[in-house]
């Protein structure tokens, strides 16, 4: 699926709230792709140095803190969200089968 690119878009009536979203799309996705951690750190500490006070330097810090926080519990809930269904392709028993109809004949059997 294509994302709509709002700055060429021939629609007048694309709203703020949507284009927040395309934003914080495409920055997320720009982040994603920087796979080399040091760049990173890097980056964010040039950020940092470039605030003027240690109280400004504090709030980035913090607010990076939490923005990677909450991109940590997204990821977890899309994992959570999405091992159903690979659950669903990996568990060749059927679905009406239970834990009891496992255990059962196992402790029936004599050892």
């Amino acid at each position: 699926m294509r994302r709509l690119c709002f700055t060429c878009s021939s629609s007048a009536s694309v709203s703020k709230s949507d284009y927040d979203k395309f934003y914080i799309d495409q920055l997320l996705e720009s982040f994603l792709a920087v796979s080399d951690s040091a760049s990173v750190e890097a980056a964010f500490n040039r950020l940092v140095e470039s605030r003027s006070t240690y109280s400004d330097q504090n709030g980035l810090i913090e607010h990076a803190f939490q923005c990677g926080s909450n991109l940590l519990e997204a990821i977890k809930r899309t994992i959570r969200k999405r091992s159903p269904v690979h659950n669903a392709f990996g568990w060749l028993l059927p679905h009406d089968l239970t834990v009891k109809d496992i255990i059962i004949p196992i402790l029936i059997v004599d050892f």
